[in-house]
């Protein structure tokens, strides 16, 4: 059961200037001190703090009222505004939560700032994305990622925090995103309490890249794909922040959360130190793996060597060789007093846990060899059902006493009853073996050694850490013997490399290089996309399964621009979509002109037609006239200045004498059928 109570952040009686913005009726050239001098943009109330300066004698509070406010009212990066304790910048719906709706929000370096009550919502990049910021609060906001996260139409994280510290979330509703609806990356200190984290193609929510000293509690994580929640998983080394550089995670607490409906693993550690995992309700999940992991984290050298090196010879963890992925271990996990409850019909695919063998790393990575998954790893009071009775255990790979692991929890002989789980609704009942159940006391949980905390070199102090705008690890490009070598299991490919497309009669022909990593498992499929608005909205084109790295896009509309997009797929799943290619114009010739009429004169006759329906695509640059004096036997071409004029006088004609006509358009590409020959005409002179 989710806790009434947890942890939360104390904003105490700070000293506030009110600045109000009202996106229908307010004016930027007004005071913004109240509703009714209300300002028109966010830009204009934020633009009133003071850039790169502390806030010593007045905090701001913005004010929104009720509205949707566009992108273009907003601040393109939010940036360099540093509040305090005592006067913190605050930016609040101040109608109550939900009734102000911003776009997408990206802030750098902000310090003690409070988001409350709003709801930011967009359909790409990041919904709302932190870096190098600290002591921020959101409290009663919802971040919304829009669009299909199977076809990775929509964001890739719904909340994304880099290299930031005192980052606090309270009763927030956070999903929406291919990627994980939460990502730290080097985050330390703060918590997550009383939140929906949910709708996420990878993890609901992980904090790696050295986060440390996080409390999560009181949560409802759901629909996600990987997992529920992780500490720890794979860093590129160079963004990492000293002096964080060795484990994953670093003490983070995971308490009395409810975990359902997951894909993979309910709960995870991925190269952590000094994890607690307590008292946490899982239901349904690890469909497509196992129910709980403590398995290597992942550290490579994604690009900046030079800071990779630097960060080595600080003593941190990892490598500065591109396209080596080195694992890190755990130590100090504790799992205790967990529920695991997949229901009849529902079972973890392969095994209960996931917990893996020592590994060597290689020589200069500082990791301790051999390293272990499972030092200090402790299985106690847990109640698991899932599956039948012979349901692998998955501790084989481990040095952990698996009679003790039996006796020391319930696994498979304690079916929990909920009230009503189906529904959400995940007390005992009160009959409920759950409640008579005998668990183990939480023993004191000692935070012992830790590693030496190196000294920071000179010229990389943790602000001056580069930011990259995901932080996410995606294995370094190399060869699926090299991750075989490494000991990793297969991964979604790394992106094709799309050329530019060439244009043809309501096609466009397309070729890629197919990805420089597949990821340790071959490929097996591309899917392609394409695009009309300039990859705001994208449509799956339908073709069959194929490897090729070609493709004909058919039944294109002559004249529109499209741009495309390529996904690999292997059997883990698709990788990230190619750069989206330069704009295409498919092109033909024009349809046929259509001759109304031709009016003989005196060795004359007067032809006037209508443009065709369509020009292929490409403006009309001409029409051709011709006549025959034989029915339309044998033509002669008029000759005639260039002109894109509807009508022509033919002179020169033989006074009794039948002529029939016909039309032909032009347009760069070529020349249309002709119209259909007009009726004959004889010039004549005048009676």
């Amino acid at each position: 059961m989710l806790s009434a109570t947890g942890p939360s952040y104390d904003i105490g009686t700070p000293t506030l200037t009110d600045v109000w913005v009202d996106p229908m009726s307010g004016n930027d050239a007004n005071t913004g001190s109240d509703r009714t001098q209300a300002l028109r943009t966010v830009t204009a109330a934020w633009n009133r703090i003071p850039m790169n300066q502390t806030l010593t004698a007045t905090g701001f509070r913005i004010n929104l009222t009720t509205g949707t406010y566009p992108e273009s009212s907003l601040p393109n990066y939010w940036e360099s505004r540093h509040g305090t304790q005592t006067c913190p910048i605050i930016l609040q719906a101040a109608d109550g939560a939900g009734t102000a709706r911003l776009p997408a929000m990206n802030l750098f370096d902000v310090r003690s700032m409070y988001l409350i009550g709003l709801r930011v919502e967009s359909g790409g990049g990041d919904v709302l994305h932190f870096d190098a910021s600290n002591h921020i609060l959101l409290r009663n906001t919802t971040v919304v990622g829009l669009g299909n996260l199977a076809t990775y139409d929509a964001p890739q994280e719904a909340l994304k925090v880099n290299q930031s510290q005192y980052f606090y979330i309270e009763d927030c509703d956070i999903s929406g995103a291919w990627d994980n609806a939460i990502d730290f990356v080097g985050v330390q200190y703060g918590h997550v309490v009383g939140s929906k984290i949910h709708r996420s193609g990878d993890w609901a929510m992980y904090a790696k890249g050295g986060s440390a000293s996080l409390r999560v509690e009181g949560n409802e994580m759901y629909d996600a794909g990987t997992g529920g929640f992780t500490a720890g998983q794979g860093t590129g080394f160079e963004f990492m922040t000293s002096p964080w550089l060795h484990y994953e995670a670093y003490d983070i607490k995971v308490v009395n959360n409810i975990i359902h409906d997951t894909q993979g693993a309910g709960l995870g550690v991925n190269g952590g130190y000094n994890i607690l995992m307590a008292y946490n309700t899982l239901y349904r999940v690890g469909s497509r793996s196992h129910v709980i992991e403590v398995v290597y984290g992942e550290r490579s050298c994604d690009g900046n060597t030079a800071q990779c090196s630097a960060f080595l010879a600080a003593g941190g963890w990892g490598t500065s060789r591109i396209g080596v992925v080195e694992s890190i271990p755990n130590r100090n996990v504790s799992i205790f007093n967990n529920i695991v409850y997949n229901p009849a019909g529902f079972q973890s695919a392969s095994q209960h846990f996931a917990v893996y063998g020592p590994r060597t790393p290689s020589a200069g990575s500082n990791i301790p060899s051999p390293s272990y998954a499972d030092e200090g790893l402790q299985i106690r009071g847990n109640i698991i059902w899932n599956g039948p009775a012979d349901h692998p255990l998955g501790l084989d790979d481990s040095r952990l006493n698996i009679s003790e692991v039996m006796a020391n929890n319930s696994i498979g002989t304690i079916q929990p009853q909920f009230v009503n789980a189906a529904a959400g609704d995940f007390r005992p009942t009160p009959t409920s073996t759950i409640l008579a159940a005998t668990t183990y006391a939480i023993p004191d949980f000692a935070w012992t050694g830790l590693p030496a905390r190196p000294s920071v070199p000179t010229g990389i102090l943790s602000n001056a850490v580069p930011i990259d705008r995901s932080g996410t690890l995606r294995l370094s490009p190399s060869t699926a013997g090299a991750y075989a070598a490494q000991g990793i299991a297969a991964v979604r490919p790394t992106a094709p490399t799309l050329l530019p497309p060439t244009a043809g009669n309501t096609t466009a022909m397309l070729t890629w290089t197919a990805p420089v990593s597949n990821g340790g498992s071959p490929i097996t499929d591309y899917i392609v996309k394409r695009s009309t608005n300039d990859g705001t909205n994208w449509t799956r084109i339908d073709s069959t399964v194929s490897t090729l790295t070609s493709y004909v896009a058919t039944g294109l509309t002559n004249g529109t621009a499209y741009v495309f997009k390529v996904i690999a797929v292997n059997a883990v799943g698709i990788s990230l979509p190619s750069a989206t290619s330069s704009p295409v114009t498919p092109v033909s010739v024009p349809s046929a002109a259509v001759l109304l009429s031709v009016v003989a004169g005196n060795t004359t006759a007067t032809l006037t037609w209508t443009a065709p329906v369509s020009n292929g695509g490409s403006p009309i640059t001409d029409y051709i006239v011709k006549r025959s004096t034989n029915s339309g036997t044998t033509w002669t071409r008029i000759v005639r200045p260039v002109s894109t004029l509807t009508s022509y006088v033919a002179t020169g004609l033989t006074n009794g004498t039948a002529y029939v006509f016909k039309v032909i358009a032009v347009n760069a590409i070529g020349i249309s059928l002709p119209s259909a020959a007009s009726s004959p005409v004889t010039p004549a002179l005048p009676a």
